[in-house]
């Protein structure tokens, strides 16, 4: 009995800022709060050069489709998950104690040699069937780009957002490369779109076109201090080019600028810029209407404004931040994706 209490009794136990270490996999559910999932969870995930990412096979892939689809449709204690997620996933609501709310949540439980990592690394879904925006927040290097995963959970249940998706390993955690980006990773889920994460991501697009409303994707990434000098942040809509001012990007930028004056917040366009535009990433590529066929080969054209890739230093990811944060999206995009 004592094994399995202290976990729930001490929580997390942070290393560093970002990096933390809880007990059992299982016990992430018993987190209290969203931000404390997440970090619970990316203890748990398979670290760099572990080989602990375990690619889906086509079947799994297609059941963690039908499994994203069925909690995008309002289900959650109802779902029987499909046998080749039935001993790996559970899914459950989850009680916020800050929000009073409860979430649906998708996450992965087995670890069959009992070593504190995940045996698959595929990631974690969030659902709110009661969110007041159509906003998507996506974390998917939560443990290579730290605070990213802690900051995506904050920012999504202070916005109201409807679904939050995480990775579920690091993005080196394989040494083989992707095949469908080979200058990456098989477990680099930006850059592979065999994944949960890109699997989510066409689903979340499906019901939205389904119903013919309006949504954004915000997906949070980090960056080294020595990229971009001068530059804080770096937003896109996942292309090189620069928005028009009216657009919700340098809306973006602008409101952020009212909440932390003090910061360097550039959008493409600016006199100062950054290199990290986000034109290789999948579901950047998806959102922005490329094929599902071509998002490994082929860039988007044209932007959709359907999605927002966040390049940050590592001072901006500090959960400390997720109110403005959260505030800034809400001032710049609650009347595009108020919830009806």
């Amino acid at each position: 009995m004592r094994r399995h209490l202290l976990p729930l009794m001490i929580g997390c136990l942070f290393l560093a800022p970002g990096i933390g270490f809880c007990g059992d996999l299982k016990e992430c559910v018993s987190s209290s709060t969203l931000e404390d999932l997440a970090s619970c969870l990316v203890s748990h995930m398979p670290p760099r050069d572990s080989q602990g990412y375990v690619k889906p096979t086509s079947t799994q892939l297609s059941d963690l489709e039908t499994l994203a689809s069925q909690m995008l449709d309002g289900k959650c204690t109802g779902i029987r998950l499909p046998k080749s997620l039935r001993s790996r996933y559970s899914v459950s609501p989850f009680f916020d104690v800050e929000t009073s709310k409860n979430y649906c949540v998708a996450m992965e439980v087995s670890d069959a040699n009992n070593d504190s990592i995940a045996d698959r690394g595929w990631g974690t879904l969030v659902v709110d069937n009661a969110a007041t925006m159509e906003l998507v927040v996506q974390a998917p290097h939560a443990k290579y780009d730290l605070n990213t995963g802690v900051q995506a959970a904050g920012v999504f249940k202070r916005t109201g957002a409807r679904v939050l998706v995480m990775n579920g390993a690091h993005r080196y955690a394989n040494k083989r490369a992707s095949r469908c980006q080979e200058d990456h990773k098989e477990s680099d889920m930006a850059h592979d779109n065999k994944n949960f994460v890109q699997v989510a991501t066409g689903v979340i697009k499906d019901f939205y076109e389904r119903q013919g409303k309006n949504f954004t994707v915000v997906q949070f990434h980090g960056m080294a201090a020595s990229a971009c000098p001068g530059v804080d942040v770096y937003m896109t809509f996942g292309t090189q080019q620069a928005p028009l001012s009216n657009e919700s990007l340098p809306l973006l930028r602008n409101s952020l600028l009212s909440e932390q004056p003090t910061w360097s917040i550039a959008v493409p366009g600016d006199m100062i810029s950054c290199d990290l535009p986000g034109t290789t990433n999948v579901q950047g590529r998806l959102l922005n209407d490329v094929p599902e066929k071509r998002v490994c080969s082929a860039s988007a054209s044209l932007y959709s404004g359907k999605f927002i890739h966040i390049e940050q230093k590592m001072a901006q990811r500090g959960r400390e931040f997720c109110d403005d944060w959260a505030r800034v999206l809400v001032k710049t995009l609650g009347e595009t994706v108020q919830s009806q």
